[in-house]
């Protein structure tokens, strides 16, 4: 069998060569860095938003709003 690479884990301030991967999996970025990604990766990659370790009432649900895609998820640390 042959293994294949599906996407790239990514921390805020990485830069280099995205291409068009099917997944892409941030950590540690804000909203101006996922739509910079957005725009490089194109609309039908998906985008994982790794949370912030924070408790809920910590988290800004506005920028979450404003990465509302229907290839975005978001995920908490565990």
């Amino acid at each position: 069998m042959k293994f294949q690479k599906i996407g790239l884990h990514i921390v805020k301030g990485w830069r280099g060569e995205i291409g068009q991967p099917p997944l892409v999996v941030l950590y540690n970025c804000d909203a101006a860095y996922y739509h910079q990604v957005r725009r490089e990766v194109g609309d039908d990659c998906v985008i994982c938003f790794r949370l912030p370790e924070r408790a809920p009432e910590e988290i800004n649900y506005e920028a979450l709003r404003a990465m509302a895609h229907r290839n975005t998820v978001f995920q908490r640390v565990n």
